[in-house]
């Protein structure tokens, strides 16, 4: 995948919640979708696209399309508009960094920023992110339709995502496929592996659940979250974030 882009002009980038349901005509400008919890269908014409948390979308200037959100709950998006000229023309799901959680925090401190007072620490910031997007695993091709063989283990983590009991070692078996297969197509999709998906998808939910105060006890966001352990829970927490979760519990969002 290559990111030629001419002329290029970052205009804001955006934390949002999404509506149940949105269309927009002619966009005025690209723009990199990051979903960051929930999933939603984007409709461009009668070519569907399920865009699942963790995963990105780019959209070109002038696209019509709508968006259903498909996902029970918070589902919230970072976008980035832009102008420029590009080699995309169509929209498109990018590939995955190899660790796409280092993409979140350069995410959130591009929102901080006003294009009019340093519109060059934006731009250094949002070359930043295109250099993560280029630097994608460079996985094995596999078409749509054989990655639909994941639809299975797709339905049925929106449903047991957050269920302690939950075992990636048996999630093959609900494709009808081997576990190496199954692993190298999980791969190719989300440019990781089932257990760290898993647990990026459930830090990432405790997460917002102290960040919007539904929550305000860790142990409680830890056990929603489908951690039986809270000194685990902490642990990684800190790793992944660089400070507690009592810290996000008690800061102001």
């Amino acid at each position: 995948m290559r990111f030629d882009i001419e002329n290029l002009n970052v205009l804001n980038v955006l934390q949002c919640v999404s509506a149940p349901f949105r269309q927009y005509r002619n966009r005025d400008s690209h723009a990199f979708i990051f979903r960051r919890c929930g999933t939603a269908q984007y409709d461009f014409d009668g070519q569907k696209q399920i865009v699942r948390e963790g995963q990105i979308i780019f959209l070109p200037k002038g696209s019509s399309f709508s968006v259903e959100q498909l996902s029970q709950g918070i589902s919230r998006y970072t976008v980035i508009n832009f102008q420029g000229k590009t080699s995309l023309s169509q929209p498109v799901m990018l590939p995955l960094p190899a660790d796409p959680t280092r993409l979140y925090p350069r995410l959130d401190r591009c929102c901080t920023l006003e294009p009019e007072e340093n519109p060059y620490l934006l731009l250094s910031e949002f070359y930043w992110i295109l250099s993560q997007l280029l630097e994608a695993p460079k996985a094995a091709y596999h078409s749509s339709r054989t990655l639909q063989i994941l639809t299975p283990v797709e339905e049925y983590l929106q449903s047991n995502l957050f269920d302690p009991e939950l075992k990636t070692g048996s999630l093959h078996r609900l494709c009808g496929v081997s576990d190496t297969y199954f692993r190298k197509l999980f791969w190719a999709r989300y440019g990781t592996s089932p257990k760290k998906y898993i647990l990026d998808r459930r830090l990432r939910h405790a997460r917002e659940l102290l960040i919007s105060r539904e929550c305000t006890v860790v142990a409680e966001a830890a056990q929603l979250s489908g951690f039986t352990d809270p000194l685990y829970f902490s642990r990684l927490f800190r790793e992944r974030y660089g400070y507690p979760p009592s810290h996000t519990a008690s800061t102001p969002e």
